[in-house]
């Protein structure tokens, strides 16, 4: 059995203010040593971070660190010093949260598509003006863990499902492949890197306009003066936003009706500290019990060395 430090780098503010007592003995049942990032001495170390995490802060404690685990599903905040830790392994915690972002797309996706009538008394007529959902159109950006969830719940209904994902076989490579007309969804369910910051702009919505955009996944994907642009030319079309370039976002979203916004909650629910746990003990776990080749090969696709494509991590 193998012997570590393990230490947390950063705390979420949604998370219980007993988390961290119950994560210390969770896995220190495994044999590690929990501690804190001051308290570390010169042994092998493991990592826990999170989106607050700014990797330079830390660079003292690389050099012994032998795992990371980010059970996080967004992970850009690592991308942007990838060049620190490109030699140790970083898990990545898509599972933790896939189904609670994909429900609160989809939830958001439901308020705005499907207004429904509230009758106070029996209505005779039993009228309802209103055209089902099959074989609208939606544009989905990724189709990774969330889009694939997203998707297959809208297709399951009819809706006609675009995809946009550069680095998948099968599916549009850009917005300009996609007709030029008005869509019922613009859903952004993609990482964040260089090639795609505020790739939501004006030409964007131009060719794609929408009556409803989501974005649950990250702020810096959109021009955000061109959204409201094209929501103050559009007053039937609305936005529903967990996230924002600028977070916490502020009085530059008063005055925006159209703009149905929450504060980077879409992956927060009531589980969500126990399922942090059960999955860093799980990686953890395997971790301490398996030979370095084989936990790799285990957790190929949670780790941020996969996501790697034309040289930026997706």
């Amino acid at each position: 059995m193998k012997s570590f430090q393990l230490t947390r780098l950063n705390l979420s503010s949604y998370q219980d203010p007993n988390f961290l007592q119950r994560e210390k003995e969770a896995l220190e049942s495994l044999g590690l040593r929990y501690t804190n990032p001051e308290s570390c001495d010169d042994s092998p170390l493991i990592l826990i971070t999170n989106t607050h995490t700014k990797l330079e802060q830390f660079k003292k404690l690389l050099p012994q660190t032998k795992l990371i685990i980010h059970p996080n599903s967004g992970y850009d905040n690592l991308a942007r010093d990838y060049q620190l830790i490109s030699n140790i392994p970083v898990v990545v915690g898509h599972e933790i949260r896939a189904n609670a972002v994909a429900e609160w797309i989809l939830g958001s996706f439901w308020e705005a598509a499907l207004k429904r009538p509230v009758h106070q008394s029996w209505d005779k007529k039993r009228h309802w003006n209103r055209t089902l959902l099959h074989k609208k159109e939606v544009v989905i950006f990724g189709h990774g863990h969330i889009g694939k969830k997203v998707s297959a719940s809208l297709r399951a209904i009819g809706v006609q499902v675009h995809i946009v994902d550069p680095y998948l076989e099968n599916h549009h490579k850009s917005f300009k492949e996609l007709e030029k007309k008005e869509y019922l969804a613009l859903i952004v369910c993609c990482g964040l890197n260089d090639l795609n910051r505020q790739m939501f702009n004006k030409e964007l919505f131009s060719h794609l306009s929408f009556e409803t955009f989501i974005n649950g996944a990250r702020g810096g994907l959109v021009n955000e003066q061109d959204l409201k642009n094209y929501l103050a030319l559009h007053s039937d079309a609305s936005a529903y936003l967990d996230v924002f370039a600028k977070e916490p976002f502020g009085e530059e979203w008063i005055n925006t009706p159209q703009v149905i916004k929450s504060s980077h909650i879409a992956g927060v629910y009531q589980e969500l500290d126990a399922a942090l746990i059960d999955f860093e003990y799980k990686v953890l776990e395997n971790f301490m019990n398996l030979d370095l080749e084989t936990f790799k090969l285990k957790y190929h696709s949670e780790l941020l060395s996969s996501k790697f494509r034309e040289g930026v991590i997706i």
